[in-house]
């Protein structure tokens, strides 16, 4: 038995070894500059989209921007149906729409850091990363993510939302506007989850058991911490969803 004791430990925490191996645990920190955060709203069944979701896709990755991709699911009934909308995207592009500064809801539309910006047709220049109001800290463990959000001075409220996102996605229209195209996607959103919002002078930790990504597509979960009264993005982080983080 003394003999088979050193090779039993071994196994526990020898690498790729699933007995008994511990749930994945890491954690990220938001950086002290807000990330631009950007919001794309986009159809596989508008035909003006695609040169949307090819600027969105070639949007530099890093601490300075946070991309995201929205499809909705209003023009599901020409004759295509994006097997990447949601109700719950389309809702969140209304309820938008009076604070973003846009006249009506439209596609393909993007949205920086809650204000409708059409100028991404133009390639113009993103804003910069502000200071941020709040600060953020991501920590998962397993498939369960928690957010520990500081408070800011002042009154008011904040509230925030998860996502799951998801790269490296193709998908070969064969009816609708986008027949025959190969449309190829980066920053999908694949859940969209908002949370309550809570008094902006106390701090929150908040937790989501996040879903399981598509397999062979990179994945991220995603939380961004808003203001409760304008939807505009304070605050925002990311961790990869793989194992090991």
């Amino acid at each position: 038995m003394r003999q088979l004791r050193p090779l039993f430990a071994a196994l526990l925490v020898a690498p790729g070894c699933h007995l008994l191996q511990a749930a994945p645990r890491c954690s990220v920190t938001a950086p002290a500059r807000a990330p631009t955060v950007v919001e794309l709203y986009t159809s596989e069944g508008c035909s003006s989209c695609p040169p949307a979701d090819q600027w969105l896709a070639a949007l530099p990755r890093g601490e300075s921007v946070l991309a995201l991709a929205f499809h909705v699911d209003y023009w599901d009934h020409l004759g295509w149906r994006d097997r990447f909308a949601s109700p719950a995207h389309t809702a969140r592009q209304y309820a938008l729409q009076a604070g973003s500064g846009a006249r009506f809801v439209y596609t393909p539309q993007v949205i920086v850091n809650g204000r409708d910006w059409p100028a991404w047709r133009q390639a113009g220049a993103l804003p910069a990363p502000a200071a941020a109001e709040v600060g953020l800290r991501l920590v998962r463990e397993g498939q369960q993510v928690r957010a520990e959000v500081g408070a800011r001075s002042g009154t008011g409220a904040l509230a925030g939302y998860w996502a799951l996102v998801e790269d490296a996605h193709r998908s070969q229209a064969s009816s609708g506007e986008n027949a025959g195209r190969e449309l190829r996607h980066e920053h999908v959103v694949r859940r969209f989850s908002p949370v309550a919002t809570w008094a902006a002078v106390r701090s929150q930790s908040l937790t989501w058991e996040a879903p399981v990504p598509e397999a062979g597509h990179p994945a991220q979960v995603v939380f961004v911490v808003t203001d409760a009264a304008t939807a505009r993005p304070l605050q925002a982080a990311r961790l990869p969803v793989e194992a090991g983080c």
